[in-house]
């Protein structure tokens, strides 16, 4: 990765490289909050274009708040078959998202941070006199109207106009795609995320696929066994960003450390290469907005 330099673009709507003439591509818009800016929507290209391939190709558009990044089909999809990738693709409908694009997704929606979680319990629930069933029908009802807009969106909307309850986040199982209900801890010394990380590197997973291993520090890897020792029993979910990387039922007090795995399909190498990168936060600029929506487009 290239070191973070950010390119301001103060054009509304810009173009911020050509584009190389034919070939199937993949176009990927990324919404931000309303009013963002061309300055600030420029900086966001600043960003990717030292996170993305030199063949990527950049659009803002100030009015609707959204930076628009096309790829050629083998740069979005470098470890599969492009053109099956693309007959799956369009066979699927418009915006679906096909397995392979996610270190691309990754990219352009990560801000780097990571969080460990629990799963929202009963006893939290009934403590807010709601149920799982009434908080998904609510979770539910906010997706059918805003069906490409991510889980961060629903997270910043207040609860009197139909958000989440405080502290608590609903995110997709990355391969799966179920939602699950995840909540913060009541207690300070038990939340952890990845400023509490010393060390991230490469591992393997127990069927062979490529996988994270992490260290907390020093001074955190206490809180962490204390905590996972009051959760002996319930799940524990690994959050990046705006999905769901893990989701295990803990089965004995972990020390300060583990590996982060890709669930039943597991991660690619190149996954797992741009999860760490972006854990350490070396080589890639942080994101000066929060992604709040992603549109998949597949072009022939």
């Amino acid at each position: 990765m290239k070191p973070a330099a950010l390119a301001l673009f103060l054009l509304a709507s810009c173009s911020a490289s050509a584009a190389p003439p034919g070939g199937p591509r993949v176009a990927y818009t990324v919404g931000f909050g309303a009013g963002s800016g061309a300055p600030v929507l420029g900086k966001m290209v600043g960003v990717y274009e030292h996170r993305l391939p030199d063949s990527a190709t950049f659009s803002t558009d100030a009015k609707a708040s959204t930076v628009r990044v096309e790829l050629p089909l083998s740069a979005a999809f470098p470890e599969s078959k492009p053109e099956r990738v693309l007959e799956s693709a369009l066979s699927a409908g418009a915006g679906a998202h096909v397995p392979g694009d996610e270190r691309v997704r990754a990219l352009l929606l990560s801000s780097g941070e990571l969080e460990f979680l629990e799963e929202a319990s009963d006893k939290f629930l009934a403590a807010n006199q709601t149920t799982r069933e009434a908080e998904r029908a609510r979770f539910d009802a906010w997706r059918k109207e805003h069906a490409e807009m991510l889980p961060l969106a629903f997270d910043a909307l207040a609860r009197e106009k139909g958000g989440p309850l405080p502290d608590s986040l609903w995110r997709p199982h990355r391969s799966t795609g179920v939602y699950a209900l995840l909540m913060r801890s009541a207690n300070l010394r038990y939340r952890f995320s990845d400023a509490d990380l010393d060390e991230v590197g490469y591992s393997a997973d127990a069927s062979g696929y490529p996988a994270s291993s992490f260290e907390l520090k020093k001074e955190r890897a206490k809180d962490f066994g204390d905590w996972t020792e009051s959760i002996l029993g319930r799940p524990m979910a690994i959050v990046y960003g705006d999905e769901i990387l893990m989701l295990a039922t803990v089965k004995s007090r972990l020390p300060g450390g583990g590996i982060i795995e890709g669930g039943a399909g597991g991660f690619t190498q190149a996954e797992v290469k741009a999860l760490v990168e972006s854990l350490r936060h070396s080589g890639l600029p942080p994101l000066p907005l929060r992604p709040l929506s992603l549109r998949v487009e597949f072009l022939r």
